[in-house]
């Protein structure tokens, strides 16, 4: 007799790019537990990223205010309410994958293997993060381009400049300034502003995406030529397997921890290709305007040899961590820490290029 299949829940409730490096989960589970019912427990502020995951069989939406809430408080009562539904029967496993609260002590360095290790088994898939859009998310892409005339246009940017963790420092005003100079110099060029705040007075040949969603400028990377970003949330909605895989110029700060966000690094270790990302840690617009043009005429392996910074997590994020546990007497988790951040910093990782 054949056992029954698997009842599993996937507890990730925040944030959107958390959930979306999550989904990779998803479709690991699915290969871990063949033929398993899969429920993810997820914020209503972020649902929309697992809308129509073919991984995903069913969804359990948590209704929260904000990430504070999910990160405190509301996941407390989402764990109790899980691990009851477990004892029940109504789950056969239960997997807690969000860092916050309960999971910092997972922290090897980066965001992407700190949920990861939540997990208790080896993830062996594809790690571009799953995405499926909608017949009129599609549509609506395509109106934007239509409106705007974007196939009229050599070159075509997506400007993400808005960042949410500390992790770039990016703002909307550099961004207009930056994209400014750019327009000036090159007339075949078109900028999309990516941000939820309002701008006014744009120059000719450039617009604002603030009427797309966060899913759809996945379907917006058609579009385009190059990506602008700051390792938020439009950078890793464009690293997903419905995006177009753009060249990415990346505009970071160095971080600590979880503010850490180099998307080359993240890629290497995944197996999957980094050669189209340049990174920066410069803040200087003329500076970030002259790698731009540097790109445009020469492309991005020749400009990636001049200004591409290799970065990667720095000791004192390792500190910071170890210490948080260490003078509370949790001597496992501590010293755990410092196991994890050298094995996933300083091991070499058997991978393949996705």
């Amino acid at each position: 007799m054949e056992k029954p299949a698997k009842k599993i829940l996937l507890g990730m409730l925040v944030a959107n790019g958390d959930c979306l490096m999550a989904t990779v989960l998803a479709k690991q589970i699915k290969k871990d537990y063949p033929g398993c019912h899969l429920t993810w427990a997820i914020s209503n502020l972020c649902r929309g990223v697992i809308d129509g995951n073919p991984d995903v069989d069913a969804v359990w939406e948590i209704q929260l205010n904000n990430k504070k809430e999910a990160e405190k408080e509301g996941w407390f009562r989402f764990e109790t309410a899980a691990l009851q539904k477990k004892e029940r029967g109504e789950f056969d496993e239960v997997f807690f994958t969000q860092i916050y609260p309960t999971n910092v002590h997972r922290f090897d360095g980066t965001t992407r293997s700190t949920i990861y290790n939540a997990y208790p088994h080896p993830v062996t898939v594809d790690a571009r993060p799953v995405l499926r859009l909608r017949e009129e998310e599609i549509s609506k892409v395509a109106e934007f381009a239509a409106t705007h005339q974007l196939h009229t246009y050599r070159h075509v940017f997506l400007f993400e400049c808005s960042s949410f963790s500390g992790q770039s420092f990016v703002t909307p005003d550099w961004a207009l300034e930056v994209s400014r100079r750019l327009l000036d110099v090159r007339k075949d060029l078109f900028i999309i502003l990516s941000t939820h705040l309002p701008m006014a007075n744009l120059p000719p040949r450039m617009a604002v995406a603030s009427a797309l969603s966060l899913r759809e400028n996945a379907e917006l990377t058609k579009y385009c030529s190059l990506l602008l970003g700051c390792s938020s949330g439009i950078t890793w909605i464009a690293t997903t397997d419905w995006a177009k895989r753009l060249p990415m110029l990346q505009f970071l700060r160095r971080g600590k921890g979880f503010t850490f966000a180099s998307v080359a690094y993240d890629h290497r270790y995944w197996g999957l290709d980094d050669q189209l990302i340049i990174e920066t840690t410069n803040e200087d617009i003329p500076a970030a305007v002259n790698m731009v043009l540097q790109v445009l005429e020469n492309g991005v392996p020749a400009a990636r040899k001049e200004f591409h910074m290799q970065l990667r997590p720095r000791t004192i994020s390792l500190l910071k961590y170890w210490f948080m546990f260490f003078r509370k007497g949790k001597w496992a988790k501590s010293f755990g820490i410092v196991k994890q951040f050298y094995r996933r910093n300083y091991r070499k990782r058997d991978n393949h290029i996705h």
